[in-house]
C-alpha cells in the first residue's frame, strides 16, 4: 500500500475531492491534463480531459481481468472503497473484485512530478490462477477519431485507421505510447513501468466503436494466440492465456500532455511541407515495426517483414527516435542469432505462419524462413548494410563487434557464388510455374531458384 504526495495546486483546484459525490479531480499545474475519478460504485476514471476536451468514452479507464469463469472489473459492485488524505497525500484503497477462485485487492495512488501525473496501481492476487485477459488498466477512448494513432516506445506505431472492423486488434510487447492528433496539436504520452515484470499492450476497436488500449503486466512474456500474429482481424484475444501468482504486482503509469507540433517538429524545410514529412515519418515510416526485435517492411497488419531490403537503419536516421534505434539493434541481433543459417545464408522473411515457406525452412518459434519463390540473394547484403548503417546511429562498438562473425559469414556465402572468379556472383533467373506472381516472376530479380 502506497501514499503519494499530490501537488497542492492540483488538490486545491475546484475542490478536487468531493466525499459526498465520491469524486476526485486531479490535474497537472497547467490544467492541460485533468482526470476525474468516480468511486461511488466501484472505481474508474470517468473523464480524461486533454486541453479541456474529454477524450474518453462512457466506459472510462478501469482495471480488471477475465478468467474462463467470468469477467471482473473495478467499475461496480463495491462499497468498501476508502480514500485517505493527509496533507497533500491521497490514496484510494480496498478496490476489491473477483470471485471465489481468484480475487484482487487494489490500491490506486496519484502523484505529480512536474507536469506529469503519476498513477500507481498496486494489485494483490488472492492466489494462483490462469487469466484469459487483463486490464492493467484499460483505456477506452471515445472513438477512432480522437487520435490519429499512437507512437510506441519500441519505435513503432498503431494507426487507428487500420483497426477497421470491430475487434481488429494489434498486440505488442511494450507499454509506452504517445497518442496524437495532428489537427488539434494535442498528444497524450503514457509511460508504463513495472519492475521485474513483462509489459504488453493491445490496441483495438470495441463493439461500441471505441478505440481501446489495454495494458498487461505478467511474469512471463505473453505468447501470441494465433500462430505468431501480432495483428488479428475481428478477434480481441491476440495473446494466449497466462498465469498470475499469489501476491503483489505494481504498475506505474506516467501521463503527460505533449505539444505534438513542438515535440515532433521536423524543423525548417524550405520548399517542403514539413508537416507532411512529419506525418509520413510517424505513420508509414514506423509501420514496418511489427514488435520488439521485428523491424522490417510490409507492416504489422500483414504480420510480415522482409530481410532483403537495406534501408531500415536509414529509416531510423530519418525518424530520429532513440526507441526505433534501440529496437533496430535488437532486431539485427535476432537476425544474427536466428536468421543466418550454418552456411551463412540469410533467410529472407519473417512471418506469422508457414504459408509461403520453402519446404522445411520455417522456424515455428522465431518466424524466420526462406520464401518458396526462391532464395532472395539480396538478403545477404541487406543484413550487412543495415548492420553497418545501424552502427552509424547507435555508435556502440561492442554491439558492432558482436556482428563481425555473422556479417562475414553472410558475405562469404555470397562470395562463394562467384564460381569463375570474375568478381560477380552467378544467378539463375528461372521462371516460376506456380504462386501468385505467375510464370514471369519479376524477370531478372535477385532470386536464385
Amino acid at each position: 500500500m502506497f501514499m503519494f504526495a499530490i501537488d497542492s495546486y492540483a488538490l486545491n483546484n475546484n475542490g478536487p475531492h468531493d466525499p459526498a459525490l465520491k469524486k476526485i479531480t486531479i490535474s497537472d499545474p497547467g490544467q492541460k491534463l485533468v482526470l476525474q475519478l468516480d468511486y461511488s460504485d466501484g472505481c474508474k476514471i470517468t473523464q480524461l480531459k486533454v486541453k479541456g476536451k474529454n477524450v474518453l468514452s462512457e466506459s472510462g479507464v478501469y482495471t480488471g481481468f477475465r478468467t474462463r469463469g467470468g469477467s471482473f472489473t473495478s467499475c461496480s459492485g463495491q462499497d468498501g472503497i476508502k480514500v485517505e488524505e493527509s496533507g497533500n497525500k491521497i490514496l484510494i484503497k480496498n478496490i476489491i473484485y473477483g470471485d471465489h477462485s481468484i480475487s484482487v485487492n487494489e490500491s490506486w495512488s496519484f502523484d505529480l512530478n512536474g507536469d506529469k501525473i503519476i498513477w500507481n496501481i498496486n494489485r494483490k492476487y488472492s492466489n494462483l490462477a490462469k487469466l484469459e485477459e487483463m486490464a492493467f488498466p484499460q483505456w477506452n477512448f471515445a472513438d477512432l477519431a480522437v487520435w490519429k494513432g499512437g507512437i510506441l516506445d519500441n519505435g513503432g506505431m498503431v494507426w487507428c485507421k487500420y483497426l477497421r472492423e470491430v475487434n481488429d486488434t494489434y498486440g505488442v510487447h511494450t507499454g509506452g505510447v504517445t497518442f496524437w492528433n495532428p489537427d488539434t496539436g494535442n498528444a497524450l504520452r503514457i509511460k508504463a513501468k513495472s519492475d521485474g515484470r513483462q509489459l504488453a499492450a493491445k490496441y483495438s476497436q470495441s463493439d461500441k466503436k471505441e478505440f481501446v488500449c489495454t495494458h498487461f503486466v505478467t511474469d512471463e512474456e505473453l505468447e501470441p494466440r494465433y500462430n505468431l500474429n501480432r495483428f488479428v482481424h475481428q478477434r480481441a484475444d491476440v495473446f494466449t492465456p497466462f498465469n498470475v501468482r499469489k501476491g503483489e504486482v505494481n504498475m506505474t503509469l506516467e501521463m503527460e500532455y505533449v505539444d505534438y507540433a513542438v515535440a515532433y517538429s521536423r524543423g525548417n524545410l524550405p520548399g517542403i511541407d514539413a508537416e507532411a514529412v512529419r506525418e509520413l515519418m510517424n505513420t508509414t515510416g514506423r509501420y514496418g515495426v511489427v514488435d520488439n526485435m521485428i523491424v522490417g517492411a510490409n507492416g504489422w497488419t500483414t504480420n510480415w517483414k522482409c530481410l532483403h531490403e537495406p534501408f531500415f537503419a536509414q529509416i531510423g536516421m530519418a525518424l530520429n527516435d532513440g526507441n526505433y534505434v534501440k529496437n533496430m539493434s535488437a532486431t539485427l541481433d535476432s537476425e544474427r542469432d536466428y536468421a543466418i543459417t550454418a552456411d551463412g545464408c540469410v533467410l529472407s522473411r519473417w512471418h506469422n505462419a508457414d504459408e509461403d515457406q520453402m519446404p522445411g525452412t520455417f522456424n515455428y518459434k522465431t518466424g524466420y524462413y526462406e520464401a518458396r519463390w526462391g532464395y532472395t540473394i539480396d538478403s545477404q547484403t541487406g543484413h550487412v548494410i543495415n548492420t553497418a548503417e545501424q552502427f552509424d546511429l547507435c555508435g556502440d562498438i561492442e554491439w558492432l563487434k558482436s556482428h563481425k562473425a555473422g556479417c562475414e559469414k553472410a558475405l562469404d556465402w555470397l562470395i562463394r557464388r562467384d564460381s569463375n572468379g570474375n568478381g560477380i556472383f552467378e544467378m539463375m533467373n528461372n521462371s516460376i510455374v506456380s504462386g501468385p506472381y505467375g510464370p514471369q516472376l519479376r524477370n531478372g530479380m535477385l532470386c536464385d531458384i
